[in-house]
């Protein structure tokens, strides 16, 4: 944040300790009894983006207040004023500070009965109107109405002040990524998100259009592009790419370069006429993009080369006619890498992709590089994508605080001038996380627990405190697994008792996070049936959860245009072919019904629900302390690749294993490792930095040396991103936790398992295959989705007279999997295996 903004706390600060001390208030009066005293103006009076920003000031002051504010341009004595740095309306050194800041620096100015909003540009003093509002209590949790924050308060003041301000990014963009839909709750969506978007100050003072953009360019000039196939990419079989709109391109072709600079030219002159800030345009190519294989291209050097030669012919042009002109591109796909040859143009940007990150490098590594080869860098994000996360509780970039919190301060620091993200109109989960990303976005250095807690406590008032936790369950554990659900809708039901005493906006509210819970119970029931491969049960799954998500679309819990376009529009396999009257677009879709739902609806559905998700009497519990598993040695080992996060148990008893090395193979990405004691206290922590050196796609081994504090039982995690495969000391006792909450992916792996004497029928779940032996078989028995009980839900192995015994999971087990009711814990050999200490049972074997 700038110095002028921290004088300006320093200075409401002060006039809050002379109020205390008994010095007369400075505030300035609006509005005594709900009647206004002043009006609000803005200058120049031809402005009309000032005259708007003011009509939508005076409306919300409005309803604060109860009255109605007049609207009028001019600069009186006393009131509001709008206005531009430079039209006279602001002390000369306020127009001074201003010149010093960026395009979006604003100062609110209040004391002397007048209340002056200024700015170096329309955005920047509609900005300052929303400081302001928000200053006065006014929020906008999410893109919904129900969700938006105005206190009433007939007597409304402003306090003595001066802030200036300006964001910490240049432009700050969070967008639908299917749009807002083609029906009629389009209108709606696009008011609830425009609103949102400019009250959390998210843009800048114009659009910055990085996206991809090959594809609209081709398909304007598709007569040209069909009659030239040397026009297209060459694959490395030497061959022409096939005409499409999104086939990737020759970037050495001259005239493609000319087909661009006409296109882009023409497009910034256009959108000058709209806004005279504009400056940017995009030279991204299609999703998905190769390179060209053609000897000009090969020549240019790697894929980014490519990409950044056509785009500098771009930048060249335009920077001719207009010298603020910025040309951008994601650094993703074929231009992901850093360019080796070519040299950027000074007004090249690029925007780093947070995903897909198939190079030696770290994301803050790929910025760094970046910015040693253009002038200005930006981050490209995923705060949720429908096909990754589904609206899930949990499961998108954009639910989760703790990701916003640790990494949206970094962006400042790695130099980042620019964000922007797609997401989804999912905000029952989104929600909170991403109004503190709005916070951060603007000022890097802002306190995001403070942020969370104001729209907990904003959006929950008494029942803030059980509605954390319950976003704090679904950080936890993302899956749809019974016991979930139970703990979900359990949770759910904590919030209403607390909010009882609440007003009807936030019980409203509490009902549109009830319908989030509703349609990941239906989302259950559509996994279970697509797992049966049963294409009946998998259209009677999925009618009731579009039709439900198509009634509440306007509560912006759940996107259901997006949904409907994945499921239905894409056509997943389990509905093909598809049945007449299930077309995304036709408008009589069987699951469109006419009627939004109510709220009454709603609560027999919460109710419902509520009874309907028990606990999961599958479920067998098992003690935490961990022992031995008696009469076993070391024997065979079986080991394999695991994949993603992974939880294991050790018991340190030889002090030998106090200190020890953990090779590590397989590495092609960062690895993150911490030890736990049973107090759940960090003891050891470490990160494995793949070398840059290594090359894109090589594995390489690493081992650490872990230390442990004193004998006893730990809990190590690793955090990865690709395979891998720990080799523990031999004899050491350690197992791999396989339960509901934490299963990684085994690739082709095996190990050894107990099952309890008292055990007559193993249950499992399974996202593969799992193959398993017990001592009396013969064979092994290999076990997928397919195999599942449909009463109970998952697959049932009967027991017989192998209880009580070790059994072993093949290394030609693949895919997640987790235990139900017996001890959830894999060992690579028997002498490794622990086992609850409550788990033996006379009789044991």
């Amino acid at each position: 944040m700038t110095s002028f903004r921290f004088r300006g706390a320093l200075a409401l600060l002060g006039v809050l300790l002379a109020v205390a001390a008994g010095t007369a208030r400075a505030d300035v009066p609006l509005a005594a009894g709900g009647k206004p005293s002043v009006g609000v103006a803005w200058t120049p009076a031809e402005n009309e983006k000032l005259k708007q920003a003011a009509e939508t000031l005076a409306g919300y002051l409005g309803r604060m207040s109860g009255g109605t504010f007049t609207v009028a341009p001019g600069t009186p004595e006393k009131g509001i004023v709008l206005c531009l740095r430079g039209s006279g309306a602001l002390p000369a050194e306020d127009d001074a500070k201003l010149a010093a800041m960026g395009a979006e620096a604003h100062v609110i100015r209040a004391g002397g009965g007048r209340v002056l909003l200024g700015g170096n540009s329309e955005k920047a003093v509609l900005n300052a109107c929303y400081d302001l509002l928000h200053r006065l209590g006014c929020r906008w949790l999410i893109p919904s109405a129900r969700w938006t924050v105005i206190p009433r308060r007939p007597d409304l003041a402003v306090p003595e002040m001066v802030v200036f301000a300006q964001p910490d990014l240049v432009h700050r963009s969070i967008w639908y990524a299917y749009g807002m839909g083609v029906d009629g709750s389009r209108e709606v969506l696009a008011r609830d998100y425009g609103t949102w978007f400019d009250a959390n100050r998210l843009g800048g003072v114009a659009p910055f259009k990085s996206g991809h953009t090959y594809p609209a360019v081709v398909a304007k000039h598709e007569e040209e592009f069909k009659a030239h196939p040397e026009f297209f990419a060459m694959d490395e079989k030497g061959e022409r790419l096939p005409f499409k709109t999104h086939t990737s391109l020759c970037y050495s072709n001259p005239r493609v370069a000319e087909i661009f600079i006409a296109a882009k030219l023409a497009e910034l002159r256009a959108d000058k006429l709209e806004n005279r800030f504009a400056f940017t345009v995009s030279m991204d190519p299609n999703d998905g993009s190769i390179a060209c294989n053609c000897g000009a291209c090969r020549a240019l050097g790697n894929g980014s080369d490519q990409c950044l030669h056509l785009a500098n012919k771009v930048a060249v042009a335009l920077r001719r006619e207009f010298p603020e002109a910025v040309v951008s591109f994601y650094v993703y796909a074929s231009h992901r890498l850093p360019p080796e040859k070519v040299k950027a143009e000074p007004n090249i940007n690029v925007q780093v992709a947070m995903g897909f990150n198939n190079t030696p490098y770290t994301l803050e590594e790929l910025v760094q590089l970046w910015r040693q080869k253009v002038s200005t860098v930006g981050i490209r994000d995923y705060l949720g994508v429908m096909a990754w996360d589904w609206g899930l509780p949990g499961r998108g970039k954009g639910s989760r605080f703790r990701y916003v919190k640790e990494t949206f301060p970094k962006f400042k620091a790695w130099g980042a001038t620019t964000y922007n993200s797609e997401i989804n109109a999912n905000w029952g989960t989104f929600g909170p996380a991403v109004y503190v990303a709005t916070r951060l976005l603007w000022d890097a250095g802002a306190d995001a627990d403070a942020a969370q807690d104001d729209f907990f406590r904003h959006a929950y008032g008494a029942a803030a405190p059980e509605m954390k936790a319950l976003h704090a369950l679904w950080a936890d554990s993302t899956e749809l697994t019974r016991q979930n659900l139970h703990f979900w809708f359990r949770q759910m039901d904590k919030v209403f008792g607390a909010a009882q005493n609440e007003p009807p906006e936030v019980k409203a509210r509490l009902l549109d996070t009830a319908a989030c819970l509703h349609y990941a119970r239906l989302f259950a029931d559509w996994e279970t049936a697509v797992q049966s491969h049963e294409r009946d049960r998998a259209y009677a799954a999925l009618k009731p959860m579009l039709e439900f998500t198509w009634r509440i679309r306007e509560r912006g819990m759940v996107h259901a245009y997006a949904l409907q376009r994945r499921l239905v529009n894409s056509g997943h396999d389990a509905l093909q072919p598809l049945e007449p009257g299930w077309k995304f677009s036709d408008p009589k879709a069987v699951w469109k019904h006419p009627d939004p739902l109510t709220d009454d609806e709603l609560r027999a559905i919460y109710k419902a629900d509520l009874a309907a998700t028990p606990p999961d009497t599958r479920l067998r519990r098992f003690s935490a302390d961990l022992k031995p598993f008696p009469g076993q040695t070391p024997g065979e080992r079986i080991g394999g690749n695991l994949r993603h996060d992974s939880t294991w148990h050790i018991l340190a008893e030889d002090p030998a294993h106090l200190r020890f090395a953990l090779p590590v193979k397989g590495v092609r990405y960062n690895y993150e490792l911490k030890v736990y004691d049973m107090a759940d206290e960090i003891v050891w922590e470490t990160e494995y930095t793949v070398p840059r050196s290594l090359p894109r796609g090589e594995q390489q081994d690493f081992s650490l040396d872990v230390r442990l504090p004193k004998p006893g039982q730990y809990r190590l995690t690793i955090k990865a991103g690709e395979d891998y495969c720990p080799t523990f000391p031999k004899g050491m006792k350690v197992v791999l936790e396989t339960s509901l909450t934490s299963h990684p992916t085994l690739r082709y792996t095996g190990g050894y398992f107990y099952v309890p004497a008292d055990t007559d029928r193993i249950l499992l779940k399974t996202s593969g295959r799992f193959s398993v032996q017990a001592p009396g078989w013969r064979a092994r028995k290999d076990l997928t989705t397919k195999d599942e009980d449909p009463a109970l839900g998952c697959i049932v192995i009967p027991v017989g007279n192998d209880a009580g015994k070790l059994w072993t999971v093949t290394a030609m087990t693949a895919g997640s999997h987790y235990f139900l009711n017996i001890p959830p814990y894999l060992a690579v050999e028997p002498g490794a295996l622990l086992i609850p200490s409550d788990a033996a049972r006379p009789g044991a074997r």
